[in-house]
This record gives C-alpha cells, sequence and structure tokens, in this order.
C-alpha cells in the first residue's frame, strides 16, 4: 500500500524540474519583454532625434531665409535711396542685387533640396527600423512560442 501511494505521486525532483523550467521560461519571457521594451524605446529616442534635427533645418533654413528677406529688403531700402543718385550708380546696384538674389534664390533653393534628401533618408531609415523591429518581433514571438510548446511537452511527460 505504502509503494502504490508513493508511486502514484510525482517525484519531488520531477516537480522541482519542472519548476526550475517554468521559472527559467518565466525569466526569458520577462527579458525578452525587457528586450523589446528597450528596443520600443530606442525607437522612440530615434525618432525623436530625427525630429529634432529635421526642426533644427527647419528653423535654420527659416532663419536663414528671414536673413534673406531682411537683406532683401535692406537693399531695396538702398536702391530707394539711390534712385536720387547718379543713373549710373542706380543701375550698378540694381546689377549687384539681382546677382545677390540670384545667388541667395540659388542658396536657399539648395537648403530645400538637402532638407528634402534628409527627410527622405529619414523616412526610408525609419521604414528600414519598422521592418527590422517587426521582423525582431515576430522571431522573438516564434521563440516564445516554441518555448511554451516545449515547456507544454516537458509539463505533459512529468
Amino acid at each position: 500500500m505504502y509503494t502504490e501511494a508513493v508511486l502514484d505521486q510525482p517525484s519531488n525532483s520531477t516537480q522541482e524540474d519542472m519548476q526550475q523550467a517554468l521559472v527559467a521560461a518565466s525569466g526569458e519571457i520577462q527579458d525578452l519583454r525587457k528586450a523589446i521594451a528597450a528596443m520600443r524605446d530606442r525607437l522612440d529616442n530615434s525618432r525623436l532625434d530625427e525630429q529634432q534635427r529635421v526642426q533644427q533645418a527647419v528653423a535654420s533654413a527659416n532663419e536663414e531665409i528671414l536673413q534673406l528677406r531682411q537683406t532683401v529688403a535692406r537693399m531695396r531700402e538702398e536702391l530707394d535711396a539711390a534712385k536720387f543718385g547718379e543713373q549710373a550708380k542706380v543701375q550698378q546696384a540694381i546689377a549687384g542685387a539681382n546677382e545677390e538674389l540670384s545667388e541667395m534664390k540659388a542658396a536657399v533653393q539648395a537648403l530645400r533640396d538637402t532638407m528634402e534628401r534628409q527627410r527622405a533618408d529619414h523616412d526610408g531609415a525609419v521604414q528600414s527600423l519598422h521592418v527590422a523591429t517587426r521582423g525582431e518581433v515576430k522571431q522573438l514571438q516564434g521563440t516564445i512560442v516554441e518555448l511554451r510548446e516545449r515547456l507544454e511537452r516537458e509539463h505533459a511527460k512529468g
């Protein structure tokens, strides 16, 4: 009778093994969750950094545009004042102003082109990061499923 009762109960070492496996799987799941949270934080930080860089570039371009507008306004005032002077000086000032204005427009256009390239690069980087993160999450989910199945098989054996 005593031996039958002992045989009917799972051994302490089997229970301990199952408990250890459960604790290990639980720890691994917790580690995976922490890793996912860390990846999300890095992604969010990367997005924030990129947004800040874009905002800084836009602010810099806007500041330069404002300066260019002020320069143009100042030049117009000088031209108005020069109208009262000699006609030759007026023509020279207009020619100089037009050349500088063209250079400024070219500079503004170059900045806009650069900003658009940076924006496109950023969008591509964000998309690549999304794809990589999705793949990594799928892989981690597969690992979780595999570990869960292994744990269930071991539990079913016990």
